[in-house]
């Protein structure tokens, strides 16, 4: 009676260890691409973007939020921890196309907990984040169920 519990704590064991030794060999920087094609013109999504109250929704985690806006039509927002170090960034670009604008967000960051990393990277998947934030954006243009988000960026 005593073998079947020892093989489920055995089982368990291997499991755990093998999520964590999964993890350290997983690297520890992201970089995640989305885009999505809006019907708004360029200055009314470049609006959006600066003026936007749900960048706390998917960056609740973040201790400090800042915000560059270098070229003119790119937006960036710098996440970091509470050593004051960067441990992640959003990058949106901006450009017009025939029927509207195209925006590009890239996210980059540093996951230094081996456990979240296996499981972001191989299990939940990565570009959550971007995803979320193209669509708060679209949301606040009215167009959120008119302009999926492309997963295969190049």
């Amino acid at each position: 009676m005593m073998n079947w519990i020892l093989l489920v704590m055995a089982g368990i064991a291997a499991a755990v260890v093998a999520i964590v030794v999964g993890g350290l060999v997983t690297p520890a920087r992201f970089r995640v691409h989305r885009r999505i094609a809006l019907r708004a013109a360029p200055p009314h999504v470049l609006r959006a973007l600066h003026e936007s109250t749900a960048w706390p929704v998917w960056t609740e985690r973040a201790l400090n939020v800042s915000v560059c806006t270098a070229p003119l039509d790119t937006y960036r927002l710098v996440i970091t921890g509470d050593d004051g170090q960067p441990v992640g960034s959003f990058a949106f670009a901006v450009r017009s196309e025939e029927t509207g604008t195209v925006v590009d967000c890239t996210e980059e960051g540093v996951m230094r907990d081996p456990l979240r990393r296996f499981l972001r990277t191989h299990v939940i998947g990565l570009g959550g984040n971007a995803e979320a934030a193209l669509r708060s954006l679209a949301e606040q243009l009215d167009e959120f169920d008119r302009a999926p988000i492309v997963t295969s960026v190049p």
